[in-house]
């Protein structure tokens, strides 16, 4: 068991605030936290019951890529959805699925090695036919189909906005992920005040109905596999779209669940502020943790140098 001293936020979150990166390292380190109890700890091919996300901004909200932006498949399908349209959602739909599929074939076109499967371009397509022509769909069948994780699970970690969210299995690897763009792109301007790990324990939100986690074959998928990838994608998105008219977060999700501190706290947050973003970096650099291990490329090989030398200048 977990046992925090920090901040109690809702019933299902609670938030742990560091000053230092190297206080963060060792509250991730410490036997204590994080531990693995038994066996079943280590089931469903994780090493530990918890998954780690991080994000650049702590107060940024656990939503999904295809979710942010109305306006994100602007430049990914020629029929980009429109919140103002009746057919809105089978827009959003068809959009999704069209730039995941097009992404392979373009990649595909030029010998680039995708999970591109032309035996399941059609799988939606009874869905989305319905959809567009019956105003009063329901949208309970599943999106994507289990056939597509491979492809949507590809796509999003090569930039392609879906319904998946992206966790890592390792919290120094999600902690790069929090810190990475507060020393290489985001203006010392524009810099949110804190980012943030989140940890979601798995044994705990095994009754939460809507909310699968997803796991993708790392094969042929070398970010996914350095990475330590895994997904989360909310079944019940759409439904929920058309009764709130907005898109729903894993905070929705877990909100519902857990309406009380009985139930226990699937969701860990730990802050710390943008100014520890480059200690952070150079301490997970230590453990082999780089933009070069986790996105291995070419292009992220010629560039490895320039990238040490920004975070060890002088």
């Amino acid at each position: 068991m977990l046992s925090f001293q920090g901040q109690n936020m809702d019933s299902f979150k609670h938030e742990e605030k560091f000053q230092t990166a190297i206080e963060l390292i060792n509250f991730f380190t410490e036997p204590k936290n994080f531990t693995i109890n038994d066996y079943f700890d280590t089931s469903d091919q994780l090493p530990s019951r918890f998954i780690y996300r991080g994000q650049k901004c702590s107060t940024f909200d656990l939503k999904f890529s295809a979710f942010r932006d109305p306006e994100c498949f602007k430049s990914q399908s020629p029929q980009p959805p429109n919140q103002g349209l009746n057919n809105y959602l089978s827009h959003q739909l068809k959009a999704e699925e069209y730039a995941v599929f097009r992404f392979m074939e373009y990649a595909d076109s030029v010998g680039l090695a995708t999970p591109l499967n032309y035996e399941v371009l059609n799988i939606h397509t009874e869905m989305l036919m319905q959809a567009f022509k019956d105003n009063s769909y329901d949208f309970k069948d599943p999106f994507p189909h289990k056939s597509m994780y491979s492809a949507f699970a590809f796509a999003q970690h090569h930039g392609i906005k879906t319904r998946f969210l992206d966790w890592s299995e390792s919290p120094l690897i999600a902690a790069y992920f929090a810190a990475e763009e507060h020393v290489f792109s985001i203006p010392e301007m524009d810099k949110p005040e804190f980012f943030s790990i989140h940890a979601l324990d798995l044994k705990l939100i095994k009754n939460c109905k809507n909310l699968s986690v997803i796991k993708a074959p790392r094969f042929n998928n070398n970010f996914l596999r350095e990475q330590k990838g895994v997904f989360t994608l909310l079944k019940n998105a759409n439904n929920f779209y058309n009764s709130h008219k907005r898109w729903p977060t894993i905070e929705d999700e877990l909100r519902d669940n857990f309406k009380n501190k009985n139930h226990g706290t699937p969701l860990i947050k730990m802050t710390l502020p943008s100014c520890e973003a480059r200690s952070l970096l150079q301490i997970l650099y230590k453990f082999g943790i780089t933009r070069l291990t986790l996105k291995p490329s070419l292009i992220n090989a010629a560039s490895d140098f320039e990238y040490r030398k920004k975070l060890f200048p002088g």
